[in-house]
Parts: C-alpha cells; sequence; structure tokens
C-alpha cells in the first residue's frame, strides 16, 4: 500500500526480488538486470532474445567501435547483432558457436578440422591435472550461414587427470 507523500521508485521495489544465482558467477546486480529488462520490454520487447538484442545494442549505440573486435558468447551469437555491428558499427566480432544455433553449429562442426594445421598448442598444469589447448582457424571463402562470416576458429580442450 502506498501512503502519501511516500512513492517509493522502482529500483527500490525490484531490490527486494530475491536473487537465486550462485554468488560466484553473478557480475551485475539482479536489480540492474531487472530495470534493463523493463526498460527493453517498455520498448516492445517480447521475447528473451528481443531482450538480450535491445540491452546489447543499447548498451553499444553510444560506443565508436569502428575497427574494434566484440567478443560475443553464444547467447548473443545472433543474426541481427552481428549485422548491426558490421554494418552500423563498423566493427568486427568474434561469436561462440554453440547448439542454441543448430545450423550454424552443424556447418562450423563440418568444416575440415582434422586437416587443418593448428595455429597454437598450449600445455598446462594446475589443481592437479593437465589441460592442453589447441587452436585452428580456417577461412571460409564461401562463407557461413551468418553475417559477414570470413573466419571460424575451433578451440579444442583436452583434461588430464
Amino acid at each position: 500500500m502506498l501512503l502519501a507523500g511516500r512513492w517509493p521508485c522502482l529500483p527500490d521495489y525490484l531490490a527486494r526480488v530475491p536473487d537465486p544465482r550462485d554468488p560466484r558467477g553473478v557480475r551485475h546486480t539482479l536489480t540492474s538486470l531487472l530495470m534493463a529488462a523493463v526498460a527493453a520490454v517498455l520498448a516492445g520487447a517480447r521475447s528473451f532474445t528481443a531482450l538480450g538484442d535491445w540491452v546489447a545494442d543499447a548498451l553499444l549505440e553510444p560506443l565508436d567501435l569502428a575497427g574494434c573486435v566484440v567478443f560475443a558468447d553464444a547467447m548473443h551469437t545472433q543474426r541481427p547483432q552481428a549485422e548491426f555491428l558490421i554494418t552500423e558499427k563498423n566493427a568486427h566480432y568474434i561469436a561462440v558457436v554453440k547448439r542454441n544455433q543448430p545450423g550454424l553449429y552443424a556447418q562450423v562442426k563440418n568444416l575440415p578440422w582434422p586437416n587443418i594445421p593448428a595455429g597454437a598448442r598450449q600445455r598446462d598444469r594446475g589443481h592437479g591435472r593437465e589441460e592442453q589447448r589447441t587452436l585452428k582457424a580456417a577461412a571460409v571463402a564461401t562463407g557461413l550461414a551468418f553475417p559477414h562470416a570470413a573466419q571460424a576458429i575451433c578451440l579444442t580442450r583436452r583434461i588430464r587427470p
């Protein structure tokens, strides 16, 4: 119930929402994420993907990214975002491809990786295990079914106890 003269603001209400996330992985407060979601919905976002696109565009819009490389995790590996970065921001991108993009994932997985030499290899030992990473890169002259894709990179990681 609101009392006369006492109008709490939206962030104060949202700050009362319990955060179910494990604190070890938290980068942003739940209140800031909920405020971004509210703004995206008020701007017309009607799905989680649209919400993520709106937030990413809102964060990137004021920045001069010409010539910069923007790294996107699998959730942001979306065609409209790649198109926005290339055509509107004159930027480059590295986008993680996982199974949330099944067609694109299949295209990348079916590249001739066994025939491509490793560009870099790294071995580390720590926490009682050995970790080996191999990095390969391939030009995709015919292109992938993703805007302006010119190369694919394969990072393989093997862990041994």
